[in-house]
């Protein structure tokens, strides 16, 4: 079975600049250096944020960009970059009470080679996207998943049961690939996070 977020909101997050896709925005858009080296935190804060406000329309690339530095301003990785969920919470969280957006980021962390940790995970993807809402991954170590960047914030859109593994797949900016989660928590070797944002009546 598949669970995922609707084509309507895959959509929100998918772009055609001068004949080339991207899925999410991308942070080597940001201006400066800093930005463009650490900026997959509030990129993936931004493609969030296009789901859930529809104030925020990302057509063209200046629209995108300007949306991606409001988020900087409270989404601001340090430097080490965005490396606590804690971080990107907060900062999310910040966000919405200046722009009086009803939603609230919740997250879960999950240990490499810990089941209960890994059902808790596979139940928040169900449960956001069930929300229709994707799922933004801190990844500190990759593992065997070699599509897989280290140290890195991607967008999970989906999750789908494959010969008896679950099988997510990755938005990172100019990337679509699929992965298997249950191959990620058997080789990792540190905690990753999970994170999305819900609605405050749900």
């Amino acid at each position: 079975m598949k669970y995922g977020i609707s084509q309507r909101q895959l959509d929100k997050m998918t772009f055609c600049f001068e004949g080339k896709t991207f899925y999410g925005v991308l942070q080597h858009w940001y201006p400066l250096f800093w930005q463009r080296l650490s900026g997959c935190g509030p990129c993936c804060a931004t493609n969030m944020l296009a789901c859930i406000d529809d104030n925020t329309k990302l057509v063209t690339k200046q629209d995108c960009l300007e949306t991606m530095q409001k988020v900087w301003k409270f989404v601001t990785p340090g430097i080490r970059g965005l490396n606590k969920v804690e971080k990107f919470a907060k900062g999310s969280n910040g966000f919405f009470a200046k722009y009086n957006l009803p939603y609230t980021c919740q997250w879960i962390k999950c240990q490499p080679q810990n089941k209960s940790d890994f059902d808790n995970m596979i139940s928040f993807l169900k449960n956001s996207f069930a929300n229709d809402q994707p799922v933004a991954f801190l990844n500190l170590c990759n593992g065997e998943i070699n599509e897989l960047e280290r140290w890195h914030w991607v967008t999970i859109v989906s999750i789908e049961q494959k010969n008896g593994e679950y099988i997510a797949k990755i938005f990172d900016s100019d990337l679509v690939f699929e992965m298997s989660l249950d191959k990620w928590h058997r080789t990792a070797t540190d905690v990753a996070s999970f994170a999305c944002y819900n609605h405050l009546n749900h």
